[in-house]
């Protein structure tokens, strides 16, 4: 079914998500705060961005063609089970101490949730680059080119709820630190600024663990198609070799052959950056 030029099935994502950040921040026990609105816009925004991100994963899963698709059930039902068996974890200490710390691992675990498709389809990306079907050199530049472009959307994509998780913990640090300078909450039960940093880079290298391997595997490739069109072993002649070599240069830079995997995560992963200037700044001397 479709409403307009947009699938039925994409509203139910968006309507999930935007419905579990709105139970979550409604029913905190202190809605009166100064920063709850802050904390509350950004968790809503962390499950319906969370929503969006999962029907951006599953339209590009489709662009894939069959071939490339072999093993994605498989790969679903492993990673959504991780999800679902770090949430149970996570609240079992709670449920035990008769505490109900839920919100927290409700929004990272509808957070990852979206995520699975976009980790799904780099999975395939990186069994397809270890022996693209394809009939030429032409073929395979043209199919690196498209995959390439593809991995950096999902990077984009899935660092959107890592960003906003984290800015939305950050929120609820300075929170829960205002209410301690009131004397409203214990100090040992408010979260450290330290747990911003941890928590933002533990989510940017679950997110390196899909996207590297992929990227690496055509990169490879990659390289292997400069050498074999642009072979150096066997040009003597000065400017001829130096032309070579150029065109070589140039050819790895169009297929990112080139490229650095922790320039490819800065500029996926907007959250990065600010996390390694924080990190910085609480760990090194002042």
């Amino acid at each position: 079914m479709r409403v307009g030029d947009v699938r039925t099935e994409q509203w139910v994502a968006v309507g999930i998500g935007l419905a579990i950040g709105v139970a979550t921040v409604s029913t905190v026990g202190y809605l009166d705060e100064r920063l709850w609105q802050v904390w509350a816009a950004l968790a809503v925004g962390l499950t319906t961005a969370s929503g969006l991100v999962f029907n951006y994963g599953i339209a590009r899963w489709r662009e894939l063609p069959e071939a490339e698709r072999v093993g994605g059930r498989r790969d679903a039902v492993v990673l959504a089970a991780l999800v679902g068996g770090l949430l149970v974890v996570a609240l079992v200490p709670g449920f035990l101490r008769r505490e109900s710390h839920w919100r927290g691992p409700a929004l990272v675990a509808t957070a990852f949730a979206g995520l699975v498709p976009a980790a799904c389809t780099m999975l395939a990306v990186r069994r397809a680059a270890r022996s693209p079907e394809v009939s030429g050199d032409g073929e395979l530049a043209d199919w690196l080119l498209r995959r390439r472009r593809l991995l950096r959307g999902l990077l984009s994509a899935a660092g959107v709820p890592i960003a906003l998780a984290t800015l939305a913990l950050g929120a609820a640090v300075q929170l829960q630190s205002d209410m301690v300078d009131a004397h409203r909450l214990e100090a040992a039960q408010a979260f450290a600024p330290q747990t911003v940093v941890i928590f933002g880079g533990s989510c940017s290298l679950v997110v390196a663990l899909f996207y590297v391997p992929a990227v690496g595997e055509l990169r490879q490739r990659a390289r292997e198609l400069c050498a074999r069109l642009f072979d150096l072993t066997q040009v003597n002649d000065g400017p001829a070799l130096l032309s070579r070599i150029d065109d070589r240069i140039k050819s790895e830079m169009l297929l990112g052959a080139d490229t650095g995997l922790f320039a490819d995560l800065q500029t996926g992963l907007v959250v990065l950056a600010p996390l390694l200037a924080s990190t910085a700044s609480l760990l090194l001397p002042h």
